[in-house]
């Protein structure tokens, strides 16, 4: 008869405790969809120090003092990424432009914005498979409550005494004390030195992040533009994690996780754009640190046939309260107009993370312009490893059994589009190709990771409806 263990753990949703979160938390709130209106798509968000874009305001406030007229947006879109296909609105807006009435005043106009962009759509999938592994996550499990007395890991139970990973090994049966005294606190693998395994992970994820901003910008003789804008970001995000391991003696053990995470951000961006001369424009812009309340909700459940009969073990850590804070991001931008032909603009976009958290964003974009009314624009950017300074890294929170971590090798934006303006409206459309290839490490000590690859897809339609 199957011998089932079930643990428990109830915190309440108002805790006080502060948890500093999983570098893949890092990663989730920190990364974008280059997604917005279909200019903004096109030009791959290469748009600092151009403005006069609602989706461009995401990066430098400034680009709403560009705006000369009232203007209505609302932009469409189709994305595949992940296995997965999602249709939906990227961005809606309406902007209010004031234009001053004092001739002799250098203020040309304010103009007023309320948005809502969805800045990352999390929904995505994928399955890897690894043979002949050097290492186990049992290894990991042992390491992870090294210095935890057996006496103290059997009497404190499930709570923040020893972190639930190694928790799980040792009612699992996959790792075991060194020694019985209740003193001991060197624990070991089952498993013999040099044994390898054939590794699974499972991964899916849901959910999205919004942003909803309200924004000014103002025009000083059409050579300083200057914005500002107040940023509520809403997050919604969930992932389920299967992680499986066949030992060589055809026993093994498989780990689930459904991590939950629901909270509101806020943060604040301003921006300037110069124009010393009408053929070139020089953007800057600062966002402060995103300041997250989140609430967050672990699952996890064992499966071990490592003794028999097989045991089950799970284990619930309910709603936890969780600040956390995404660095201070610095965007900054040139432009170059040629005459009523076209643009040129470049971008560079960079996150405050500490030396070994470092996000580096390097963005270009192209218009061409015919007979004033149609458009065709390219785009291309790159976004750098986000943790190249660390191969893998050390969960903080005692909870998680997710212990993968994603380290990325790159993320690039292949885009274009087209665009037709006339007096009152335009309409435009855009194409983006996202290329993804990334390390996949299920537990920090892994030696040999999975190998992530995904080409993503994705359409945009904007209409925008202009007026004084």
């Amino acid at each position: 008869m199957k011998r089932v263990f079930i643990f428990s753990l109830l915190c309440l949703a108002c805790s006080v405790n502060v948890l500093y979160g999983q570098d893949n938390d890092r990663q989730i709130l920190a990364e974008q969809d280059l997604l917005g209106t279909a200019r903004y798509t096109a030009l791959s968000g290469a748009m600092a120090a151009v403005g006069g874009d609602v989706s461009a305001v995401r990066d430098n406030a400034a680009a709403l003092g560009v705006f000369l007229h009232d203007e209505i947006t609302v932009s469409l879109n189709w994305q595949t990424k992940g296995g997965d296909t999602r249709l939906g609105a990227t961005n809606a807006a309406y902007l209010f432009n004031h234009q001053s009435k004092n001739l002799e005043s250098k203020v040309v106009s304010n103009s007023f914005m309320i948005q809502y962009q969805r800045l990352n759509n999390f929904y995505r999938r994928y399955s890897l498979e690894n043979s002949n592994v050097p290492t186990s996550q049992t290894d990991y499990m042992a390491q992870s409550i090294s210095g935890i007395t057996l006496g103290a890991l059997q009497e404190h139970g499930w709570s923040n005494h020893a972190a639930w990973i190694g928790k799980f090994g040792y009612e699992g049966y996959l790792i075991d004390p060194v020694d019985t005294v209740s003193s001991n606190a060197d624990y070991r693998s089952i498993l013999e030195n040099g044994e390898s395994v054939n590794a699974m992970i499972e991964v899916k994820e849901r959910g999205y992040l919004d942003e909803y901003t309200l924004g000014w910008g103002m025009n000083v003789n059409h050579k300083w533009y200057v914005g500002l804008s107040l940023n509520l970001r809403v997050l919604d995000y969930s992932k389920n994690t299967y992680y499986d391991e066949a030992f060589s003696n055809g026993k093994g053990y498989g780990l689930e996780t459904s991590v939950d995470m629901h909270g509101v951000g806020f943060n604040a961006n301003l921006g300037a754009i110069l124009k010393p001369f009408d053929w070139w424009r020089l953007g800057l812009a600062l966002q402060t640190p995103t300041w997250y309340n989140l609430k967050v909700n672990t699952y996890s459940r064992l499966y071990s046939d490592a003794v028999n009969p097989q045991i089950t073990v799970t284990a619930n850590d309910d709603y936890r309260r969780r600040k956390f804070t995404n660095p201070l991001r610095t965007i900054v931008g040139t432009a170059f107009q040629f005459k009523q032909y076209g643009m040129l603009s470049l971008e560079y976009d960079f996150q405050h993370f500490a030396p070994q958290y470092r996000l580096h964003t390097l963005k270009a974009g192209a218009e061409l312009v015919f007979n004033r009314q149609w458009f065709v624009r390219a785009g291309y950017a790159i976004c750098s490893p986000f943790n190249n300074n660390q191969q893998n890294y050390e969960p903080q929170d005692f909870s998680r059994t997710d212990t993968e971590n994603v380290k990325l090798k790159y993320k690039q934006n292949i885009s274009g589009g087209l665009g037709f303006r006339a007096n009152s409206w335009l309409l435009e459309v855009a194409y983006q190709c996202t290329l993804m290839k990334a390390d996949l490490y299920a537990y920090p000590i892994q030696q040999d990771a999975f190998l992530l690859k995904d080409t993503g897809h994705a359409m945009v339609l904007t209409f925008a409806w202009m007026f004084r």
